[in-house]
């Protein structure tokens, strides 16, 4: 019988389309087959059994690396739209259940994951069968997300995401001064703590390293490059050494541990920038649960680590609600 308007065409099924955007994915057919657990014959074949299903090339053979025809490419960015479209049904009908899903895959800002971590997983413990959470710049970035190397991201970034995003902030604390404790005075100037001690940066790959230098280009002051650090623990080793001072956050200094009465924090010269931590996710994909996510990590931070960030930096305003 011959295919009707509208009608599925004979042999396209979901698992082909889920074969398919594997070998794209992996750039090639081993690659795919190592990632599903299939024989590269059997990837071959149903790449195969697709493109007969659609009577029309969807890999031009002949290039390395792998290259779409133009239909492929077309089928490809339906192919992720639909496959998007299934994960996020599965997980709706498995939380309406109240079951759990089968992997929840987060990227975290490092020192969230190190401060509020352990007690966001407690918090998420039933929603999720498998965790897979990965903390660092890259892997909380927005791009990781774009590039579905993760579900959610916990995130410092600044740059705004795109349309295809939705952005739930979480929580917001104050860059704060780090001084050795032999710059005791209660009131300094940018200038007066350039001139007694050499500034220790952070790295300029990193958030705070990005966002701290252009808070100083915004002043007009820019402390010689002596020393630059890629970590908190780094740094702020630096600052108990007496080798300098820095501008960090609360969070980034209870990341550390370190309790040392060889550094004391103040409050910036006005305006002083914030940090804000949010919970970023794919839009109209997932956002019950992105909500459920960003419930849940902003009562790891407020229960379990604002007490300490205010004896870090007492006085300082943190934001928890946001309109």
């Amino acid at each position: 019988m011959a295919e009707t308007e509208g009608s599925p065409r004979k042999g396209l099924n979901l698992r082909l389309l889920e074969i398919f955007a594997a070998v794209v994915h992996a750039n090639g057919m081993t690659g795919a087959a190592t990632a599903l657990g299939l024989t590269q014959s059997a990837v071959s074949q149903a790449i195969a059994n697709l493109e007969t299903s659609v009577n029309a090339r969807l890999i031009d053979r002949g290039t390395r690396p792998l290259k779409l025809t133009l239909l492929g490419d077309i089928i490809y960015r339906r192919t992720i739209e639909i496959l998007d479209r299934v994960q996020d049904l599965d997980r709706a009908i498995e939380l309406q259940l109240n079951n759990a899903i089968p992997m929840l895959r987060l990227g975290v800002a490092d020192s969230v994951a190190s401060t509020a971590g352990p007690h966001l997983v407690r918090n998420l413990d039933r929603l999720a069968a498998q965790f897979m959470i990965w903390s660092g710049a890259s892997e909380a970035s927005v791009r990781s997300l774009a590039e579905r190397k993760v579900d959610f991201i916990l995130t410092a970034e600044e740059a705004p995401p795109e349309a295809e995003f939705v952005s739930i902030p979480i929580f917001e604390e104050p860059y704060v001064l780090v001084l050795p404790i032999e710059l005791s005075e209660p009131h300094y100037t940018l200038e007066t703590l350039i001139a007694a001690a050499p500034f220790i940066r952070y790295g300029n790959q990193s958030f705070i390293g990005l966002a701290v230098d252009a808070y100083l280009q915004r002043n007009g002051v820019m402390p010689p490059n002596r020393y630059r650090l890629d970590t908190s623990d780094s740094v702020l080793a630096m600052v108990e050494a007496s080798m300098g001072w820095t501008i960090s956050t609360p969070l980034g200094i209870l990341k550390t541990r370190i309790g040392s009465p060889r550094f004391h924090c103040l409050p910036l010269p006005s305006p002083a920038p914030t940090r804000r931590i949010s919970l970023v996710a794919r839009r109209a994909e997932g956002e019950a649960l992105a909500m459920q996510i960003a419930d849940a990590a902003r009562n790891a931070l407020v229960e379990h680590c604002l007490p300490g960030l205010k004896d870090i930096a007492p006085g300082a305003v943190f934001r928890s609600e946001f309109s």
